[in-house]
């Protein structure tokens, strides 16, 4: 029988095409194919298919050597689709971030009150325009800095170095869940009073 009674039918025309042009003229191909069995079962093999030269260095014979590697394609596949999954997942939940990100945006910027956020490290990471209003800084004059060498007055710092660690650690502390009134400094390094909320 031709070799084609083999074909699964799911390998364009190219591949085969690229196949024989090589061993025809003299080379070893060397690939991976699906090939159906003789009761229509699909099957993967690992291919290395060899020319024989006659004396004018011409193919008179091939011969092939595979090893079924059917397993090993469908956990390939197990995987791919896996990873398609993850990547779906993944990108869904970017698309909502972003969305709460942009409603997060719209509300602190049009808010009368100054809304900051502060990361791990106690660096300024967020600063909305009424926060630049009332203290005097811009936004990119505060990104990056620690808010309680600028707005805090001296008399706070103690008590504030020594209760950061545990908010880092813990988010709690006095001053989380509940509104406390303090002093601020503005960039004039004029004091005035605020009131303060807290969370993690």
């Amino acid at each position: 029988k031709n070799h084609r009674i083999l074909k699964s039918g799911i390998h364009p025309a190219a591949l085969y095409e690229e196949m024989w042009h090589t061993i025809s003229s003299g080379q070893v191909w060397q690939g991976e194919v699906c090939n159906r069995s003789k009761h229509g079962k699909k099957y993967w093999v690992s291919t290395t298919t060899v020319p024989f030269l006659d004396g004018n260095g011409l193919p008179y014979q091939y011969i092939s050597v595979r090893t079924e590697i059917t397993a090993i394609k469908e956990a390939q596949l197990v995987l791919m689709r896996g990873k398609e999954e993850l990547e779906k997942r993944v990108l869904e939940r970017t698309m909502e971030l972003q969305e709460r990100e942009g409603v997060l945006n719209s509300i602190t910027t049009a808010a009368q009150d100054a809304v900051t956020m502060i990361d791990s490290s106690g660096q300024v990471s967020f600063w909305n325009p009424a926060a630049e209003k009332m203290f005097g800084y811009s936004s990119a004059e505060m990104m990056g800095f620690n808010p309680a060498d600028r707005l805090i007055p001296g008399r706070y710092h103690g008590a504030l170095n020594a209760a950061f660690p545990q908010f880092v650690r813990s988010g709690t502390g006095a001053l989380i869940g509940a509104t406390t009134e303090l002093f601020a400094l503005r960039q004039d390094g004029t004091e005035f009073p605020i009131e303060i909320s807290i969370s993690a």
